[in-house]
């Protein structure tokens, strides 16, 4: 593998002179290809570009973790603006989903205009995925996440009706992973799958144990204090270098990860690189 570089450009916090939203998006820069994983809600992705320096034309792929709108709301202008890179998505990804709070449902699922946007692409470069893939030299794709964990569920009232009969498991939920000489690093969106069932996955997957890192969402915000102990003591078991928590997972929950995790952890904000060589 030659040099990994993740670059955050989307996440609820944003380093100074950049903004920030509730979403999330990454560039990734490895075996000779740019790709970008999620698109984030709003303009937000091509403002911090901008400031960053970074020219979000030029894309080789890119890779939607689930079809909810504050990881695809850019999509339509990326696939515009790069209209021959390759798509990656489950095919559950374009259902239509809703979240209900308080009786009041709401649609939280990928907008018509990005919709139409993903089945304008090109038939052959859209890649529906629902296994575990090998993208590049290094860099996978986990396809449906097992949920085999006892605490680890959908994470949140997720439904495939406004009237919430039909309640919504996410089989959509993908995460990415890359093989480094020091370990696994990998890449979530929201995590919806548990982060415990996604790791489980992945080492089940390359018979690799040891974790570099572990970057993105990790839906733990809104979590009961049961789960996130119980999360807290199965990423104990696991041999984890460095946690870089982002965006659904919750101000307060990466202070408790700090604190209860012998581990190096780090809040993800926009505008954060990460290389591993």
């Amino acid at each position: 593998m030659k040099t990994l570089k993740i670059t955050i450009l989307v996440d609820n916090h944003a380093q100074e002179g950049l903004a920030s939203e509730h979403g999330f998006s990454a560039l990734i820069e490895v075996d000779d290809q740019r790709i970008l994983f999620d698109t984030g809600q709003h303009e937000v992705l091509f403002t911090n570009a901008k400031a960053l320096g970074i020219d979000l034309s030029n894309l080789d792929r890119l890779i939607l973790s689930h079809g909810h709108y504050d990881h695809t709301g850019e999509t339509a202008k990326i696939l515009q603006l790069n209209p021959t890179c390759h798509l990656y998505l489950h095919p559950e990804a374009m259902l239509p989903r809703f979240s209900i709070r308080e009786g009041i449902p709401k649609s939280i699922a990928i907008t018509a205009k990005n919709q139409q946007a993903i089945l304008n692409h090109p038939i052959n470069q859209i890649h529906w995925i629902s296994t575990v893939t090998k993208i590049t030299e290094s860099l996978s794709l986990t396809g449906t996440i097992p949920k085999n964990t006892t605490f680890e569920n959908n994470s949140g009232p997720f439904f495939l009706d406004e009237k919430g009969n039909k309640s919504d498991p996410i089989n959509d939920d993908q995460s990415i992973w890359f093989e480094t000489p020091e370990g696994l690093v990998i890449l979530t969106g929201c995590c919806h799958s548990g982060i415990i069932n996604t790791i489980d996955h992945i080492i089940q997957s390359t018979g690799i144990t040891k974790i570099r890192s572990i970057i993105g969402g990790l839906h733990l915000r809104s979590a009961s204090k049961e789960k996130q102990d119980q999360t807290v003591q199965a990423l104990k078991t696991n041999d984890i270098k460095a946690l870089v928590p982002c965006h659904c997972t919750g101000d307060e929950t990466t202070i408790y990860l700090k604190n209860e995790l012998n581990i190096e952890v780090t809040a993800g904000l926009a505008g954060l690189s990460l290389i591993y060589n």
